[in-house]
């Protein structure tokens, strides 16, 4: 696996070969075979939701969407779209997007995080300083530090956490730049 960091922290690509499509194929496998226990055990418990003809159900349904050739091609698929979204972008809860970021799932299934420490709110502001621009990560810095938050001092005490959160993105980015963006490339190997 390569990670090569980009400029914008948010663009970090992830290259992968042979051995981690397996290791991702394999998680994915498991990931959803959990899913089909876990939707059985919520009606297999004695309790309010106990219903057994439902658990066969599911299971029946299982086999029948799910035969191991149809398996085989979903997991396939989903190896590929995770491929692709690690060659792009952070975009989603991440980033205070109201949905899921492909890529933070995708990294999870390999055991990585191209973001690791960077809160939501920290990444909403780092995605805004990028946005739609072409910089470096020196000049992404330069911008939160001249547009630091200029509160009035009378209701300063209201807009606390804006501050702490604009000063935190910018404590991450310069980290960024010291620890990752002069690694340049970074490769992790993984044993199957």
């Amino acid at each position: 696996m390569n990670i090569i960091y980009a400029q914008n922290p948010l663009a970090t690509r992830v290259e992968l070969d042979d051995n981690d499509r397996k290791t991702l194929a394999t998680n994915i496998r498991i990931d959803e075979l959990e899913n089909i226990i876990c939707a059985m055990g919520l009606y297999s418990e004695e309790g309010e939701l106990f219903d057994l003809k439902r658990v066969r159900e599911t299971y029946k349904n299982y086999l029948s969407n799910y035969g191991e050739e149809a398996f085989s091609e979903i997991v396939k698929s989903r190896v590929k779209e995770c491929e692709e979204e690690l060659l792009g972008y952070h975009c989603g809860d991440c980033v205070c997007v109201a949905c899921t970021c492909m890529k933070c799932w995708a990294e999870q299934f390999l055991g990585i995080d191209t973001t690791k420490g960077l809160g939501k709110h920290e990444g909403n502001i780092i995605d805004s300083v990028y946005r739609n621009k072409n910089i470096s990560c020196k000049d992404a810095i330069k911008i939160l530090e001249k547009n630091s938050i200029q509160i009035p001092a009378k209701s300063a005490e209201y807009h606390v956490k804006w501050i702490e959160t604009h000063l935190k993105a910018l404590e991450w980015l310069k980290n960024y730049e010291k620890y990752c963006l002069n690694a340049k490339k970074y490769t992790k190997k993984f044993k199957i």
